[in-house]
């Protein structure tokens, strides 16, 4: 599309490495135009101000002969930023780059130059807990249920009158979305429905990376999760960004942020 209003990209149009494909139309049907466009000119994109790809030579064009749509890439334009998604960019078709063509009138050479404008639309953060968890020294697929020993619990120790240990949790937490997610947001943990461990003032959370949240057993610690052994299927769920902190585009999912897995001993 070459117009005046800008064009939105969306993230099913860019790949992992901030690469597009381009489709185009070029013709030699000009008033002016008197003869072929010789074979070996190359066409390239340029994406603010610089050059992100140039075309293989390309093959003679007939006089008065409209030939399309041509591809061209996969294009690097880069991987959505700040700076992108703040402004509106620009985008531009430059054919005959080399001027390897001799075109009338003499010297318009930039009349070869076509531009649009580009804006990144409804690219957000994506906080998710990647495939599972573990527990103990288990892992389990979220979704999933799972058969933990004695072993796997932390600190475990029984008296006629009292009971301490826990479990030991880690996942990795990730940014899948395109924009570095702002620090503050915060996670809840529950255990059967209860809540266990209110994790809060989590760090920024940069786009396309992942970290491991761990939670290990420690006493009366409040980021640990006191679980007694029972014969019982309990229910390990954890909330990701509680109370939505972190803008994820519309419509909120309120189960979006939601992982759980089933545990028994």
């Amino acid at each position: 599309s070459l117009n005046m209003m800008p064009i939105c990209l969306y993230p099913r149009d860019i790949d992992e490495e901030g690469r597009v494909h381009i489709w185009y139309y070029e013709a030699n049907t000009h008033p002016t135009a008197l003869r072929d466009a010789n074979a070996g000119y190359r066409n390239g994109i340029i994406f603010n101000d610089v050059e992100r790809l140039r075309s293989d030579p390309r093959p003679l064009l007939p006089l008065k002969e409209i030939r399309g749509p041509v591809a061209l890439g996969p294009v690097p334009l880069g991987l959505p930023n700040a700076f992108f998604m703040s402004t509106v960019n620009n985008l531009t078709l430059h054919l005959d780059v080399g001027e390897d063509v001799l075109e009338t009138p003499d010297g318009e050479f930039d009349a070869n130059k076509y531009d649009v404008q580009v804006e990144f639309c409804d690219f957000f953060p994506d906080i998710t807990a990647g495939w599972g968890v573990w527990v103990g020294d288990k892992t389990a697929r979220w979704g999933s249920s799972v058969c933990l020993e004695i072993t796997d619990v932390s600190g475990f120790q029984q008296t006629e009158v009292e009971y301490d240990g826990g479990l030991s949790l880690s996942f990795r937490e990730w940014n899948e979305g395109w924009i570095d997610a702002p620090g503050g947001f915060r996670h809840e943990i529950y255990w059967n429905g209860l809540l266990r461990i209110n994790d809060t003032g989590r760090p920024q959370l940069n786009a396309r990376q992942s970290i491991e949240r761990a939670y290990p057993y420690v006493h009366l610690s409040p980021l640990s999760l006191r679980a007694e052994p029972n014969r019982i299927r309990n229910e390990l769920k954890i909330v990701l960004d509680a109370g939505d902190h972190v803008y994820e585009g519309q419509p909120l999912n309120e189960t979006e942020g939601e992982a759980n897995v089933y545990i028994a001993y």
